[in-house]
């Protein structure tokens, strides 16, 4: 098969089904993670269990830490999860490898998304609590954003592990399109005194 420089339909009956795959949204891998924020959330201000007559939190530090983590764990996949579930192919263009080689890559999108994640967790965290009491000590302030913003980083990353099927048939699209690998040759010089 002779394949030409603006050839950039879908090829075969297994490229079309895999480019329709891809071509919508993953409703189910979009819809989840902002339920389990609004989880995480109403656990983390339930673990508490807020006094507002007496303004005192009540449980232990490790109980009070498990709020952070859970929405940094949510907040990370539900901002992770956003570029992987959206459409990668057309109808109309089928992208593919182009002859210079893999120009594209995807990680510094979800490096970007990751970095997003672990920079707004702490606040989301700390918008779910409200007032913090006086009572918690600084060690304890800054375990929370740590944490929030550590996990959140890696639960960005969680989406394209377990990729939703839009990112799959994707993948599995580029794969089967022909492909030029280029590898990059050095020639070096030295002088010598």
């Amino acid at each position: 098969m002779i394949v030409a420089a603006t050839d950039l339909y879908p090829r075969g009956s297994r490229e079309e089904q895999l480019c329709d795959e891809a071509s919508r949204p993953d409703w189910l891998y979009l819809s989840i993670p902002p339920l389990l924020v609004a989880g995480a959330i109403v656990l983390d201000t339930q673990v508490f269990k807020y006094d507002w007559s007496t303004f005192n939190y009540s449980g232990s530090t490790f109980v009070r830490e498990l709020g952070p983590t859970f929405i940094g764990l949510t907040w990370g996949i539900f901002i992770g999860s956003f570029h992987p579930s959206l459409p990668k192919c057309s109808p109309h263009f089928a992208g593919a490898i182009p002859p210079e080689g893999q120009v594209r890559t995807s990680w510094p999108i979800a490096l970007s998304f990751a970095l997003l994640a672990a920079a707004s967790a702490p606040f989301v965290d700390f918008i779910a609590i409200g007032p913090v009491p006086a009572a918690w000590d600084d060690g304890e302030r800054v375990t929370r954003v740590v944490l929030a913003s550590t996990l959140a980083f890696g639960a960005a990353l969680i989406p394209y592990v377990l990729p939703p099927k839009t990112l799959r048939a994707a993948r599995e699209l580029l794969g089967l399109r022909p492909s030029i690998s280029a590898h990059a040759s050095f020639v070096s010089y030295s002088l010598r005194f």
